[in-house]
């Protein structure tokens, strides 16, 4: 009962949360090479991170700041997407777009590439509680389809953190070798609430 139970809430929060349209989220990447939850020509150490999505839009936002100071953003419109880099944070506002081509059939840029992952990870099993005594539920990233998730993703662990209303309040994705080469440790805020996301100005 406890494990049907724990894959009923598991899939229901993912799902609520797809519906609700909208989230914030901030946390924390780890990555020792290039992948889709880096920014371009990041490829080792450790940023943080903070954006928000609009998932019926399909509008995508994503400002990163690695240990050096270094800043990275990242906005995405369908298929199309727009970054811009700079040495400090604050004079990342200043730096043009760059226009950048489609994302292809990947499953997303930065760390909004997260929650299709959540909804396709299988055989969830409840954990103990975190620290905040909120359930925590793991499932597993199937070893197919390959060529979307690529080779740090294939057996991924996926844990949730779940609020008093078993909705998703943290996201954990951890690579599975021993020594991981990808964490991605995210808390999701706003959940439905409006999210100011816009492509920038461009003649694409």
């Amino acid at each position: 009962d406890r494990t049907r139970a724990a894959r009923i809430a598991y899939f229901e929060a993912g799902q609520r949360l797809l519906q609700a349209g909208t989230f914030a989220y901030q946390g924390e990447v780890h990555a020792t090479e290039q992948n889709s939850f880096r920014p371009r020509g990041w490829t080792t150490g450790d940023a943080t991170v903070e954006g928000a999505m609009a998932l019926e839009r399909g509008l995508t936002h994503d400002i990163a700041v690695d240990t050096a100071g270094r800043a990275s953003e990242t906005v995405t419109s369908g298929p199309r997407s727009w970054t811009r880099s700079a040495s400090t944070l604050e004079t990342l506002s200043a730096e043009p777009w760059a226009f950048r081509s489609s994302a292809g059939p990947t499953v997303g840029l930065g760390p909004t590439a997260v929650l299709p992952v959540v909804l396709s990870a299988r055989d969830p099993q409840e954990q103990p509680p975190d620290a905040a005594g909120r359930c925590v539920i793991q499932a597993t990233v199937p070893s197919e389809p390959y060529d979307l998730y690529g080779w740090l993703l294939v057996g991924a662990n996926v844990s949730l953190a779940l609020d008093e209303d078993r909705n998703i309040a943290r996201i954990v994705l951890t690579s599975a070798p021993d020594d991981p080469e990808l964490v991605v440790e995210l808390d999701v805020t706003q959940v439905g609430e409006p999210q100011a996301i816009a492509p920038p100005r461009s003649r694409r």
